[in-house]
């Protein structure tokens, strides 16, 4: 499923294809996560997810062993679709985690206002951590 070429791609292209997979990705996790959230999903699996209602890094990884298989293809399916070398996947996973881990870190982390990021949360207020806290207070 992944291409185990000797050599790496350019830069250039692993860069515009970790961000093509990340697009994906994404897309893929938020239906997947609306879709959690349909009373018949969420009592059965999600509801453990949201037990906590003050999020902390280990919440990303608490969650019912059926809703954890399923959460597997948001980070694993567009890699094999665009046949990616194995280290794009790997560069995909820990980007995938580490922004599931911050998402759930529990902490307002302050970015300036003359930071990148700070044009970032502007447009996807979802990537700030006190967003996702908001989401387990209010479900």
């Amino acid at each position: 499923p992944y291409s185990m070429a000797r050599g790496l791609p350019s830069f250039t292209a692993g860069c515009i294809e970790l961000l093509l997979i990340t697009i994906f990705g994404d897309l893929l996790f938020y239906w997947q996560h609306r879709l959690f959230h349909c009373q018949f999903l969420y009592t059965r699996f999600h509801k453990q997810h949201h037990e906590y209602q003050y999020t902390f890094a280990a919440v990303h990884h608490y969650l019912h062993p059926f809703e954890a298989f399923t959460f597997i293809n948001p980070a694993m399916l567009p890699p094999v679709l665009f046949h990616s070398h194995i280290m794009i996947m790997w560069i995909w996973i820990f980007i995938a985690q580490t922004n599931g881990i911050w998402g759930h870190c529990g902490y307002y982390i302050p970015i300036k206002p003359w930071n990148p990021a700070s044009k970032l949360y502007k447009y996807f207020p979802t990537l700030r951590p006190e967003y996702h806290d908001a989401h387990h207070y209010l479900f």
